[in-house]
């Protein structure tokens, strides 16, 4: 399964360690640490949430719990009678509910995430301890999502209330800032936290005592050479066709990506959905290219 949380983390660490050094002025370091920072922060939340995700397309079981409960004492919002009446297909219909459960945790932040992780997919994130620094290391985590918090809100100024030997109430301002250590640390246990939370995705996508459903997602990239105007319509948003299940599709629900490339005079096509609906898209495609409607240069799997 891919890492995509890790591919993140080593650009980041590529692009602070190649500006960093040419830097001077602490301002200009400064800035780019709270820029590195937030980016880090942002994409493990991104990650979390996509990780969900791939659980959600393998099994439905623990989000019955979740959607008939609230998230944060706040209201789930549910499906309507008419997008459910409006869902394409089973899948469209699994996508909005999806949805639903993903605004919820977008919008209720890092902490949200984690406690959705243990009650509901019993993976407890504060039992992660990174190899290199075991102390501290979720609460390491923590702490830097805090300080991200302050950054985007707060221009990075952590402001706390004292009171004085006189009983006044003062304020102390402290500028949020790091050395090049503190981020080899963060780095490196960024990096060991994501490879944490695949380990125990991967262990509950690869459970044997859950029953695998017909809806985990998948996605194909094509490469169409258009020979003549009816293999358009097969690409075209309106475009129907049968499953092996013979349910009726619309290429517009499973589309995610499709462009034009004149100069080439190909189409590149990418479509991400139920993995059993993606490939009789795909015997339709091959079908057209045995009639001499298309040309597929190129295929590729994710």
């Amino acid at each position: 399964m891919n890492n995509a949380l890790l591919k993140e983390i080593n650009k980041c660490e590529s692009f602070y360690n190649r500006v960093n050094g040419f830097l001077t002025d602490k301002l200009d370091q400064l800035l780019l640490q709270q820029l590195i920072l937030i980016r880090l922060v942002s994409s493990l939340e991104v990650f979390m949430t996509a990780k969900v995700r791939n659980i959600f397309m393998y099994d439905k079981k623990p989000f019955l719990k979740f959607l008939s409960k609230n998230l944060d004492n706040r209201e789930i919002k549910t499906l309507t009678q008419s997008e459910v009446l409006n869902s394409k297909n089973i899948s469209n219909l699994h996508e909005k509910i999806f949805n639903k459960i993903q605004t919820e945790l977008e919008w209720s932040g890092f902490k949200v995430i984690c406690d959705f992780y243990k009650k509901y997919l019993d993976i407890d994130v504060s039992s992660f301890v990174s190899d290199t620094f075991k102390s501290d290391s979720f609460n390491y985590i923590e702490e830097l999502h805090k300080k991200r918090h302050i950054i985007v809100h707060a221009l990075g100024k952590d402001v706390k209330i004292f009171t004085n030997t006189k009983g006044q109430k003062k304020k102390k301002t402290k500028t949020i800032c790091f050395t090049s250590d503190d981020f080899e640390k963060i780095f490196i246990i960024f990096k060991d936290f994501s490879e944490f939370i695949m380990e125990q995705v991967i262990a509950i996508l690869y459970d044997e005592n859950i029953i695998m459903n017909d809806y985990i997602t998948a996605e194909y990239r094509f490469e169409i050479k258009s020979i003549n105007d009816y293999s358009k319509k097969v690409m075209s948003d309106s475009f129907s066709f049968l499953t092996q299940t013979n349910d009726i599709i619309i290429l517009s629900s499973i589309l995610k990506y499709r462009k034009y490339i004149p100069t080439d005079d190909k189409w590149i096509l990418r479509i991400c959905g139920d993995g059993k609906i993606l490939r009789s898209y795909r015997k339709i495609l091959k079908k057209h290219e045995m009639q001499g409607n298309l040309v597929i240069s190129d295929f590729k799997s994710f």
